[in-house]
Parts: C-alpha cells; sequence; structure tokens
C-alpha cells in the first residue's frame, strides 16, 4: 500500500501527480457508469431482499492487493494514497472482476477505532523481501475466563479522529469532486460489528469454542460486555 513519505501532507500536490489522479478517477467514473455496473447493483438489492438467483461473489483482495495494484507514481504523501485507492479499485474491475459495484464516489476513511477492554494483543508479523507483510500470529490476552475477570474489565476505549477526515476530504474533494464527489467512509464498520471476530481476538477461535460450549454463562456476559461497547462507539460515530 501507499508507503511513508517524508513530504508534508499538508504541502501542495504537484500539478502532475494532480492531473494523474484527476485522470484515474475518469477512469473509476467510466466503470461506475457501465452497465454491468448497474446489473450487479440491481442483483445486490435482489440478493438483499432474499430473492432467489445467481450467487453474488466477492473476492478479498486486501492480503495481496500489494502483488495487484502496481507502479504507483505519485510522491506526495496524500496523492499516493488517493492514487493507491482509485488503482486498487480499477484494477479489482479489470483482473479479478467480481461482483463488488463501482461507485462514482471517493471513499474517504474516518481514522478510529475501539481496543476491546483496552488489551493489547501481541502480533508477530511475516514479511517478504520487499518489506510487505504477509502473515501475521497473535496471543490471545485472555486464556480462561471467571466471573472476576469479567467484573474486573474496563470499558473499552475508542476513538474518531473526525476532524482530520474531514480535512482529508476537503482537501480531495478540490481535487476530484467534479468528477467523483467524496464521502466519508468508515472502514472500521468493515467487519467490526461483529462481536465474535472481537472474542477470536481476546481468546483465540479454539478457546472461544471451547468456553461456549463449557462457560456458556460467561461466554454471554462477555459478548454482552462487547455489544455494549461496539453500541457505543457507533453511537460515537
Amino acid at each position: 500500500q501507499a508507503r511513508e513519505q517524508p513530504m508534508d501532507h499538508d504541502s501542495p500536490i504537484p500539478a502532475c501527480e494532480r492531473a494523474l489522479l484527476r485522470e484515474l478517477a475518469r477512469r473509476q467514473a467510466a466503470i461506475a457508469a457501465l452497465p454491468v455496473t448497474a446489473e450487479r447493483r440491481r442483483r445486490w438489492h435482489a440478493h438483499n431482499r432474499g430473492e432467489p438467483g445467481e450467487p453474488m461473489v466477492v473476492v478479498e483482495i486486501g492480503t495481496f492487493a500489494g502483488d495487484l495494484v502496481e507502479g504507483l507514481r505519485c510522491e506526495h504523501p496524500l496523492a499516493r494514497a488517493v492514487e493507491w485507492e482509485l488503482r486498487a479499485t480499477i484494477t479489482n474491475h479489470d483482473l479479478v472482476d467480481d461482483d463488488k459495484v463501482v461507485e462514482a464516489v471517493f471513499p474517504v476513511g474516518i481514522h478510529g477505532g475501539m481496543r476491546a477492554f483496552g488489551l493489547a494483543v501481541p502480533t508477530q508479523r511475516a514479511h517478504d523481501a520487499q518489506g510487505r507483510a504477509l502473515r501475521y500470529h497473535q496471543e490471545p490476552p485472555l486464556r480462561a475466563l471467571s466471573a472476576g475477570l469479567l467484573d474486573d474489565l474496563p470499558p473499552s476505549p475508542m476513538q474518531v479522529d473526525l476532524a482530520g477526515a474531514l480535512a482529508r476530504q476537503a482537501r480531495i474533494e478540490e481535487l476530484l469532486g467534479d468528477i467523483l464527489p467524496t464521502r466519508l467512509d468508515c472502514r472500521a464498520l468493515d467487519w467490526f460489528g461483529s462481536p465474535s471476530i472481537e472474542v477470536v481476538r481476546l481468546m483465540g477461535m479454539e478457546e472461544m469454542f471451547c468456553h461456549l460450549i463449557e462457560e456458556p454463562e460467561l461466554m454471554a456476559r462477555l459478548y454482552r460486555r462487547l455489544t455494549d461497547d461496539i453500541i457505543a462507539f457507533f453511537r460515537l460515530l
């Protein structure tokens, strides 16, 4: 993904990079206007209504997107992040061609999240020769549950950088807004709404399933605590 640059994010984006990004934005807008995009949107609406039809196929390219998206040319850090987003969308359409719907908008991420009960999850990562992350291993902090442990768990700390997101949105809107209007997008919500994902991070999948069988009441309490915190985070947004 977009690498860190020594250049100031708030510095002006060079004219050549602005021209490149606007050309990529026009390409995404053209894909969004294709008949196949409208058909995919129609099929998703039918699928969400529970109507029978062909299965919808989505390929999650996040773990190997770096192998697909190549040739980033922008050096300005904000421009490079925008270029990555545009090229990832275009490349997914051109090479993967799954049922993702390409929208005629540019998503501006809201940085933020919640750390369940403030517990750190030690993570070890493996990298390839280019320094790209390949795999990871986590050490769950909760190996066993007890009533006393659940009583002692603090509320989950959470934060949302809305001001930073609005500042980025204003800059990108000025750059691309006449081609692709911008839209605030909190990607923490992509998977965050599932308490089970948090339980797996905290306990590991094996311990989670064992506790569901052996300690159902304690697990119910854990799920209620996580659900309450997730709802509080949604309200914070």
